[in-house]
């Protein structure tokens, strides 16, 4: 059974976003509460790029298809990644997917146990992966911008794909990268200064500052404040 087999939903997510890079797709893990964002360019789509989101599950079950159903309007295509191990849950997913537009990448993992040779050297034990789409999406044009806007390099490596309840790229994680760069480049700022130079996602300069304020140094690392002004921390310079 795929229980078995499978570690847990970050081994499988890991298999597909590896996948997916050799096939030339820049791919961001955790990206607005998708396990995985994948873009493109593509000039037949909004702004030159095709956007497909991928959520990952060993089980292919309406848990999976709900939740890809919901992340339809952020991406071009959405699919689900899941264990092919799950034979009963094969037929029926298919036919739900397939009504919904929603397209399937199915993973395989062989297991490889190590073995020992007459001369006691060990052999073997590297699992082997394969990833097949099994299921296209309907393309439909997303209607949001709100994933294009954080989709930048930082976010490629940020968070590892599967993880429930970890770590994710956000809006905010955005601002925080851009301050800290900032202040790198540019130490001795105020917090007024910086706010006034770094594109941020607070509704005005005002409720950035408030809120920035209380997160420098502790949430926002990299950075603190001396005499009033920001400073990389020696843990930010290294």
């Amino acid at each position: 059974m795929a229980k078995k087999i499978w570690d847990n939903e970050k081994e499988l997510a890991k298999v597909v976003v590896d996948h997916l890079r050799n096939e030339g797709w820049t791919v961001y893990p955790e990206i607005y509460d998708i396990d995985i964002v994948a873009k493109k360019d593509d000039p037949s789509c909004h702004n030159g790029i095709k956007l497909i989101g991928i959520e990952c599950k060993i089980h292919f079950n309406l848990k999976v298809l709900g939740q890809a159903y919901r992340k339809k309007r952020h991406v071009d295509e959405v699919f689900v990644a899941v264990s092919d191990g799950n034979h009963d849950d094969e037929h029926f997913g298919r036919r739900v997917a397939s009504k919904f537009g929603i397209g399937a990448y199915f993973v395989r993992k062989r297991v490889h146990h190590p073995w020992k040779s007459f001369d006691g050297q060990v052999h073997g034990g590297k699992n082997e992966y394969t990833v097949s789409k099994t299921l296209d999406a309907v393309f439909s044009p997303r209607d949001k911008d709100d994933i294009e806007t954080l989709l930048e390099p930082q976010a490629e490596n940020f968070a590892e794909a599967g993880q429930a309840g970890g770590k994710h790229w956000s809006a905010f994680q955005q601002t925080a990268s851009k301050i800290r760069e900032y202040v790198q480049a540019n130490p001795g700022k105020t917090l007024k200064e910086v706010v006034a130079a770094v594109p941020h996602h607070y509704a005005n300069p005002s409720s950035a500052r408030s809120a920035l304020s209380k997160l420098i140094g502790s949430v926002i690392d990299g950075i603190e404040r001396k005499d009033g002004k920001l400073y990389p921390t020696s843990a930010g310079e290294s």
